[in-house]
């Protein structure tokens, strides 16, 4: 795998994204480290009428929430966790 690439799983281990194959389509992506108290809001431009924006984390997933191209998210927990935050775009 390429540096930078990402590789999304669903529960069952199926592959649902792999950026190297549309490496054209995504449109933004961010890791961050959240911790309680950290609230973070992202609107990512350029997503035209079809897309698609999700959060992942290593852990507990925060409360989050997307509106149009808009995406919040609320850190939980004393133990700060590493949150991607990825958007693709398909037109």
């Amino acid at each position: 795998m390429a540096a930078g690439a990402v590789r999304l799983r669903d529960e069952q281990g199926r592959m649902i994204f792999d950026s190297e194959s549309f490496s054209n389509r995504v449109v933004y992506y961010e890791r961050l480290q959240m911790s309680f108290g950290t609230d973070v809001t992202r609107t990512i431009p350029d997503l035209g009428d079809m897309s698609m924006i999700w959060v992942e984390s290593e852990g507990a997933l925060p409360p989050y929430s997307v509106n149009g191209n808009t995406v919040y998210v609320r850190g939980i927990g004393q133990t700060p966790i590493q949150v991607t935050i990825m958007a693709m775009s398909f037109g």
